[in-house]
């Protein structure tokens, strides 16, 4: 605790004086660019197993995902996806699934190497093993995200059958805060560095990251 203030007037001077900006807009740049695929595999997945008009009010739902003025003609489209022939959406939710899967992978990648460089690595991964890392990152949140919300549908069914609303929200903001610590922690370990970090301090800054993210939210 004692080394606390000299730990947070080091951490604002490297982020101000290392263009994080730059990083945090790659990052936000191949997000949104895997989102809205994301959304019409999505959809066209639900279209598969369900009626049309199901599908079209599961569109609108998340529709509501993206900023407001790009609301209607993403639900628009994602409506049209949800009416057209099955062959045809089909083909669109493929190519959907490849757009999404290489913008994530890139985004990925500009978080392993904004993390590494406000780390002051000295020794980066090799090109073989960045990529293959931030295909591990990818694999395992397509991996947990469903899990995930599976769990999160478990919880709320069990709490509704027996009553505990409150119970269920305190839970789930505990679930949402130890899984978002969990995971940085891993990513600040093993991906910012060729040599494993210490696990005090991984844990740390995944434990303040994690806080400002929630609160935020």
């Amino acid at each position: 605790m004692r080394g606390l203030p000299g730990v947070l007037w080091r951490s604002r001077g490297r982020l101000w004086g290392r263009d994080m900006m730059l990083f945090v807009g790659g990052v936000s740049l191949f997000v949104m660019l895997a989102t809205f695929p994301g959304l019409i595999l999505l959809v066209g997945i639900y279209g598969l197993v369900s009626s049309p008009e199901a599908a079209a009010g599961q569109a609108a739902a998340l529709a509501t995902l993206a900023p407001e003025g790009a609301r209607e003609p993403i639900a628009g489209e994602l409506r049209r996806l949800a009416h057209a022939p099955a062959g045809a959406v089909s083909a669109q939710s493929g190519y959907a699934l490849l757009v999404a899967l290489y913008a994530a992978h890139r985004g990925f990648k500009a978080l392993i190497n904004g993390l590494s460089f406000v780390h002051d690595e000295e020794a980066p991964h090799g090109i073989v093993r960045f990529n293959l890392m931030a295909l591990g990152l990818l694999a395992a949140a397509f991996l947990l995200l469903p899990a995930l919300s599976l769990a999160f549908l478990t919880l709320q069914v069990v709490t509704a059958a027996f009553g505990v609303t409150p119970l269920n929200t305190a839970v789930q903001w505990a679930g949402a805060s130890g899984g978002v610590v969990l995971a940085l922690t891993l990513i600040y370990r093993y991906a910012v560095s060729s040599w494993p970090a210490l696990w005090r301090a991984s844990f740390t800054g995944a434990a303040s990251a994690a806080l400002r993210t929630l609160a935020a939210s």
